[in-house]
């Protein structure tokens, strides 16, 4: 399976890791390009126990790829948003960096995907990257004939009022299927 992680601090670099160690292929995304540069020479800016032995078994391997371009990423099965949300100043959660790669998904998205939004976030939240996307995939298709819409993840049995609004504090802050 083809994973790429957006987002390679404490959560996305272990996930990154986890995810290879099991033999996916993984493209790891990250603006830091000092920490991509690092990354790639195998030096792990964070400890984590086995973790320096999976980055660099699987880096060897060619299981796990490092870049600070998500447009220069091949297509994934799989998209993980693992960002940042620090707290704003009223406390709450500050989804700029969240929507920003949500954008840039829209832009390069050509087919079937599953984005999964690991970082913390919101209840709603996925509602709002879903939007976002969508909107990027919209303003292509005026442009492109191949422009897809979003699609509710067919497994979510809630009622569709819950799946639509939000009120239900339970859901699942993953995004539907893109095709």
């Amino acid at each position: 399976m083809s994973i790429t992680v957006i987002g390679i601090g404490y959560v996305g670099l272990v996930a990154a890791a986890c995810f290879a160690e099991m033999g996916n292929t993984v493209m790891c995304v990250d603006s830091n390009e000092k920490k991509i540069t690092d990354l790639k020479a195998g030096r792990i800016p964070i400890h984590e126990p086995g973790l320096d032995e999976f980055v660099l078994r699987n880096l060897h391997e060619g299981r796990l790829k490092f870049t600070a371009l998500l447009h220069e990423v091949a297509p994934s099965d799989i998209y993980f948003i693992a960002v940042g949300t620090p707290p704003s100043d009223d406390g709450s959660a500050d989804l700029v960096q969240v929507l920003e790669v949500a954008r840039q998904l829209g832009r390069v998205l050509r087919g079937y995907a599953i984005v999964v939004n690991k970082s913390t976030v919101p209840v709603g939240t996925a509602d709002r990257v879903r939007q976002t996307i969508q909107d990027e995939i919209d303003a292509r298709g005026s442009q492109r004939r191949d422009a897809r819409r979003v699609e509710p993840d067919p497994h979510d049995e809630r009622p569709a009022d819950q799946r639509e609004n939000g009120r239900d504090e339970t859901r699942r802050q993953h995004l539907g299927h893109y095709r």
